[in-house]
């Protein structure tokens, strides 16, 4: 999902403003589809994840609720305060 987010840049560094990668409909495609790899992805995919789905605006409550977050709150629940 980072691939089709990172903007791709000219000679001169700066990104190409008229150059479309990919139609919005096939975000929402990939996102339909993200429930079923949210276990597999390591911790740094998955927080690149859910800051490309909030930057695009895709995904609805039952991915973040469901699987987005509850990854994350068990991650978190591991580390020991002492």
């Amino acid at each position: 999902m980072g691939l089709f987010d990172d903007d791709i840049l000219d000679e001169d560094g700066e990104p190409h403003l008229y150059l479309k990668k990919t139609e919005p409909e096939f975000f929402e495609r990939i996102t339909s589809l993200m429930p079923m790899h949210i276990a597999f992805l390591p911790e740094e995919q998955l927080v690149r994840v859910l800051e490309i789905l909030v930057k695009k605006g895709l995904g609805s409550d039952r991915l973040f609720l469901h699987y987005l977050y509850v990854r994350i709150e068990r991650r978190v629940l591991m580390f020991s305060t002492g």
